[in-house]
């Protein structure tokens, strides 16, 4: 790490354009310094490592921005500590598939940050970080960013595991028969397991609070918003991992969420004393790692039996420990079953 500043020339993949006299800083200088504002984007996965690579460079007083899905502020929250943690909920799409070549799905009028602190003592602080997030696109400011947080892991649960299987992007999975039912009953689930677990319904994607409470559509307003924003062309995040064959997050959404809720009800004194019953329809999903099965692509195809009863799942290790219909989905470099029991 002992680059020296340079000057470079950017060419824009998309217009062409050549920015001229750049700068560069020496990565060894940077590092020797304490950093303000650091923006984490990495996926959820690695947040535990690069949040403690990050710690020694972040300044006493700085803020580590979780610029990330699923639920991983409260654990950089522990590394970093609350008063330099501000938690992040991301509306935005993009695609990489060629270095240094991003395509933009949402430009910034369709881009949205919500942003919260963990600690209210450091509650003025957040506009630091809004202040530079506005450049890319609109930013609220919550007091609830767990909550916040949780409603934007319930959009996640409903869409990107079966757009992913079925590698298809908006426009072409809304034209399959029972798509949209099967996202709706993946969201009532990850709502019924969110309120279990504490947290509230609140405005996201720039929605105004009349428009989540007291309303019996919450799912499909917060449907309709995601796919009107990211327009018909967007691939998923999840979809995108496994084209390139590697590791997502699913297992830090759809897999959270029920583990999360297990363990809330596991936790229930009441409860375990009463015996509890499983849910009407349970359902487990077994091949999570890429390199685990073999290969074979995704697409509407792949489906080879009935839609799981159940669509927010935890892993088992043996696909013989599965009763009942088993559904057996391919998606590149990993294998999904989705087993409902009957």
């Amino acid at each position: 790490m002992t680059s020296p500043p340079e000057e470079i020339s950017v060419k824009c993949p998309g217009c062409g354009k050549l920015y001229q006299d750049w700068r560069r800083p020496s990565i060894n200088r940077t590092l020797g310094e304490k950093f303000d504002v650091v923006l984490l984007t990495s996926k959820a996965y690695d947040s535990r490592w690069l949040t403690e690579f990050i710690k020694p460079h972040l300044a006493d007083d700085g803020l580590l921005v979780a610029v990330q899905n699923c639920m991983t502020a409260e654990m950089i929250a522990d590394i970093v500590g609350p008063e330099r943690t501000v938690g992040c909920v991301v509306e935005l799409s993009s695609q990489l598939f060629d270095p240094a070549e991003i395509r933009r799905n949402t430009d910034t009028s369709r881009t949205w940050f919500g942003l919260g602190a963990f600690d209210p003592a450091h509650a003025d602080r957040i506009e630091d970080a809004a202040e530079i997030l506005r450049h890319a696109g609109t930013v609220d400011i919550t007091d609830d960013i767990l909550s916040a947080k949780w409603m934007k892991l319930i959009v996640n649960a409903m869409t990107m595991g079966l757009k992913a299987i079925l590698g298809a992007n908006n426009e072409q999975v809304f034209k399959l028969p029972g798509a949209r039912e099967l996202f709706l009953r993946a969201g009532e689930e990850a709502l019924a397991a969110g309120q279990l677990l504490g947290y509230k319904v609140v405005p996201i994607f720039g929605l105004k609070p009349e428009d989540v409470e007291n309303t019996n559509n919450l799912l499909e307003t917060l449907l309709e918003k995601i796919t009107r924003d990211v327009g018909p062309a967007a691939l998923n995040t999840v979809l995108q991992d496994h084209m390139k064959g590697r590791y997502s997050e699913i297992d830090l959404i759809n897999g959270l969420i029920r583990r999360r809720e297990r363990q809330e009800r596991q936790a229930d004194a009441g409860q375990r004393r009463a015996g509890r019953s499983e849910p009407a329809h349970p359902c487990r999903r077994t091949g999570t790692r890429p390199g685990q099965y073999g290969y074979d692509p995704p697409g509407v195809g792949r489906l080879k039996a009935g839609p799981p009863r159940r669509l927010n799942l935890e892993a088992v290790e043996d696909p013989a420990e599965a009763p009942a219909v088993v559904q057996h989905v391919f998606i590149d470099a990993r294998l999904v079953e989705w087993v409902a029991v009957q």
